[in-house]
């Protein structure tokens, strides 16, 4: 009767210890199958945004801070699993150290049977449990490697993109100031020469020619910052917000139509000034 009551306080104590490490090996199995879906199915780095990135980094961040809390989890786990290994051994040693004294006091004891230890399954179970939690730590260690490195590199182009931007900006904002500066001078003089007087004529055709050099000078510059520009927007225009293509778009619409205004308005001038020139000369004449 004192083995059964003594058999029965240590079966009980085992089913306790099973409890406990069932629970947390339920609990660890589940979060790891998931995870490790979730992880599996992800994509890390091929993305060319690098908002979208550094959303995917910080949540591969902190998706790592809870594998490492969950280590206190995995360990334990494996303090219950080495309880119940360690209670069952001596369960079983007990119980096989009684039977083989039972057997002994029978004139014909039976066929010994070896018993197949349950510390065994739940050790290997655990060894299963802590290589799928490894190779979680791992995938998340990669990914995290994987969406630094594309965030690197796609800082570092946005970088240059964002440096050519400005510089194709800065390029196209000199030549309209340039260009505007230009065009308030000639309304100006054009304004303040409203006279009959050949000499003032003939020094305003002068003044339009020089303007007309100059127009002529820029043109190439004034082409080629726009070309630029537009090769510019159709590279990396998908790199770029709406509302920063928009403003490129605008500036070099300002600056083509601020330029050949300013060239039509120069030689309809120039052709105004010889015609008034002809006619002062041929009154002259007459």
């Amino acid at each position: 009767m004192a083995q059964l009551e003594t058999r029965q306080s240590e079966l009980e104590s085992i089913q306790e210890v099973l409890g406990d490490y069932r629970a947390c090996h339920g609990t660890l199995i589940k979060w790891i199958e998931e995870t490790t879906a979730q992880q599996e199915m992800m994509k890390p780095g091929q993305a060319e945004d690098s908002r979208v990135l550094s959303e995917q980094l910080s949540q591969q961040t902190d998706l790592f801070a809870e594998i490492e809390r969950n280590q206190t989890k995995l360990d334990q786990c494996q303090k219950f699993s080495q309880q119940y290994s360690t209670i069952v051994k001596d369960y079983e040693l007990q119980l096989m150290t009684y039977k083989a004294f039972v057997e002994s006091q029978q004139k014909s004891p039976g066929k010994r049977r070896r018993m197949l230890s349950s510390s065994d399954a739940i050790t290997q179970e655990f060894m299963d449990l802590r290589t799928r939690y490894t190779a979680l730590v791992t995938l998340t260690t990669q990914h995290v490697k994987y969406i630094s490195d594309a965030l690197q590199r796609l800082e570092e182009e946005e970088k240059v993109v964002e440096e050519e931007k400005q510089e194709n900006v800065e390029k196209v904002k000199e030549l309209l100031g340039w260009v505007s500066t230009l065009a308030r001078n000639t309304e100006s003089k054009v304004t303040s020469s409203q006279t009959k007087e050949l000499t003032d004529i003939e020094k305003a055709i002068l003044e339009q020619q020089i303007l007309a050099e100059e127009l002529t000078t820029k043109r190439e510059q004034v082409s080629e910052a726009i070309k630029t520009s537009q090769i510019f927007l159709a590279k990396h225009g998908h790199k770029l917000s709406e509302k920063e293509k928009e403003q490129i778009s605008e500036q070099l619409n300002a600056l083509n139509k601020a330029y050949y205004d300013l060239c039509d308005g120069s030689a309809n001038q120039l052709h105004q000034l010889q015609s008034q020139l002809a006619q002062q000369t041929e009154q002259k004449v007459l």
